[in-house]
């Protein structure tokens, strides 16, 4: 569960706080997982007598339902967008004036995804899963009009290729298959880092390094300072 500021109108392009909620449905070894996203507004409604503190609730706007569980949802971008770890895919989705989630990017993970987390505003994230460590990755759109949002995007996001107008790309992977419980961006002063717990009770700060050459025996560009 996450809330999230969308756009709700693809003509006014009003946006809202809204809380998206991923759910999943374990039926067993022989049958699929199913799962659901909901998304809430909170809206003033008149109070119970002698109740105040009943005078908000929550009205649903999406139900939909999706082969695979949802394993975790995250804000992304700068467009009011969402994306959401559904299955073994992560996917972007909009989020239309009829109720329904359009899908415009996705990127195939191979693993169920328990960590989602954004850089807020620069589409920039990280994902994180049981067997296969974290993914470095980002979120582009090639329509980057003004000056204002080509800075805002900054130069990792400007290498991305613009053949297409919407993308996921992955920048790196941590090079161990550690068990990732959760992560959080630690951006200091102009450098990136990652912190990540696993389920040793470890402690790893990773540094994203793009400069570095991908080599057999070191096949990342994280590098580990403490753990």
């Amino acid at each position: 569960m996450k809330t999230v500021n969308l756009e709700v109108s693809e003509v006014t392009h009003e946006r809202k706080d809204l809380i998206a909620v991923g759910t999943a449905e374990i039926r067993g070894e022989d049958l699929p997982c199913r799962g659901a996203m909901y998304i809430f507004e909170v809206i003033t409604v008149v109070p119970e007598p002698d109740r105040p503190e009943t005078d908000r609730k929550l009205k649903l706007i999406v139900k939909e339902e999706v082969r695979g569980a949802v394993t975790a949802v995250s804000e992304i971008g700068t467009q009011g967008i969402l994306v959401m770890a559904q299955g073994q895919k992560c996917m972007v989705r909009g989020l239309k004036e009829d109720g329904t989630l359009l899908p415009v990017a996705f990127m195939d993970m191979q693993c169920y995804v328990s960590v989602l987390k954004e850089l807020k505003g620069t589409g920039m994230t990280i994902m994180g899963d049981a067997t296969k460590g974290l993914w470095f990755t980002g979120y582009k759109v090639s329509d980057l009009s003004t000056d204002s949002d080509i800075a805002k995007a900054g130069p990792l996001m400007q290498r991305i290729p613009q053949e297409e107008p919407y993308k996921m790309i992955l920048f790196g992977k941590s090079r161990s298959r550690m068990e990732v419980m959760t992560a959080e961006f630690l951006p200091h002063e102009k450098q990136l880092y990652i912190v990540v717990a696993d389920a040793d009770c470890n402690l790893h700060v990773l540094q994203f390094d793009p400069e570095r050459t991908f080599t057999p025996s070191f096949p990342s560009p994280f590098q580990p300072h403490h753990h």
